[in-house]
């Protein structure tokens, strides 16, 4: 262990810990001990459990490290003190920086991401829409539209983990899936591997090229809102279209209880979210002559309140980077007794479809 770390650069780590966790440093050091089977036992272990060697004076990482660390990740999602390690995971980062290995930093953070992406997909597969009433949505605009649907080509803007992806895949010919982040595309190309209809891109919608035209284009929860320059929008969505291409938007309705419950811990600016979606819709309306419009009621139905809880957790860590206090999580927990059902939380999604005929659209 002292090959790889000197007296200072310890001091160092816990100090740099203390700061980002707001516990001082014998705080610190006694979570550590106690909750995460001591980081300096844990390098200790890799030093004489054959996880690190050296070669040519350098020392590198066996895949035994690497599964240590997913361990230690899921050990600490199921404690409530795990922002000490989630708070932007800079404290993995401390720890290993100092060993000189090549793109380490980034190796341990998809490691991290994919565990974290991992639990959120078995949340919203145990406990979220449990009436599919989601996938329903999309299926019915499909069909109303066309007779069918094993003959589409699918181009879907924001995949995310895949939920919507791996549903259509079943029905239709062939998907691109497209999503900005890479941590996202990595894990639904492992996850949906053996299906051989979808194509993961890592880009975004502006900056995604083809020669190819879709038959149907869905934005899933991509937040198409904030896009500002909608006639540049306009003209990518026709450029990737046949005539009679449909478009489908999806994404989250501001007035529902799961909402309301973010809004407890960090502030949602829902009345510019509205005008945005406004806005845009009239804009939708003249530029293609249609749009349709809907409210989908559906719910999370969770087996405990510590589930609800490590939910909005991660869900805020991945989406928004965002680390709440132990204060915010009372407030939560006392917001969830309260209910009747503390289980059942409703939630509310928007979906429009609009069709692109081109020769219209041309004239508008």
């Amino acid at each position: 262990m002292h090959l790889i770390f000197g007296s200072h650069i310890r001091a160092k780590i816990l100090t740099t810990l203390s700061q980002k966790a707001n516990l001082s440093i014998k705080e610190i050091a006694y979570e550590i001990n106690e909750n995460f089977r001591s980081t300096f036992k844990v390098l200790k272990t890799l030093e004489e459990g054959n996880y690190v060697f050296q070669k040519n004076n350098r020392f590198s990482l066996s895949s035994k490290f690497f599964d240590l660390i997913i361990t230690l990740q899921n050990n600490i999602t199921n404690t409530y003190r795990k922002e000490i390690f989630l708070e932007k995971k800079q404290n993995i980062y401390n720890l290993i920086k100092y060993l000189d290995d090549e793109n380490l930093e980034e190796k341990i953070s998809v490691l991290i991401e994919h565990s974290l992406l991992n639990k959120l997909d078995q949340w919203y597969g145990n406990f979220y829409d449990p009436h599919n009433c989601e996938f329903k949505a999309i299926e019915k605009a499909i069909t109303s539209e066309f007779n069918g649907m094993e003959d589409l080509n699918i181009l879907e803007i924001g995949c995310g983990i895949g939920k919507i992806t791996q549903q259509l895949s079943q029905y239709v010919s062939s998907i691109t899936a497209l999503d900005s982040h890479s941590t996202y595309i990595s894990f639904c190309k492992n996850k949906l591997n053996k299906e051989s209809n979808i194509t993961f891109e890592n880009t975004t919608f502006e900056n995604f090229t083809s020669e190819e035209q879709y038959d149907v284009i869905i934005f899933s929860w991509s937040k198409i809102h904030n896009i500002n320059q909608h006639e540049l929008l306009f003209e990518k969505i026709k450029k990737l279209s046949k005539n009679n291409t449909l478009v489908i938007l999806l994404d989250a309705y501001h007035k529902s209880e799961y909402i309301s419950l973010l809004e407890h811990i960090k502030t949602c600016n829902t009345n510019d979210i509205v005008r945005k979606k406004f806005n845009m819709s009239q804009e939708i309306i003249e530029e293609f002559g249609n749009l349709n419009n809907e409210i989908i009621t559906t719910h999370y139905q969770f087996d405990s309140i510590s589930k609800i809880i490590e939910q909005i957790k991660i869900e805020l860590c991945i989406e928004e980077n965002y680390s709440w206090s132990h204060k915010e999580e009372e407030i939560l927990k006392e917001i969830l007794i309260s209910k009747k059902n503390p289980l059942f939380i409703e939630e509310k999604f928007w979906i429009a479809s609009f069709r692109i005929n081109k020769e219209d659209s041309e004239n508008h």
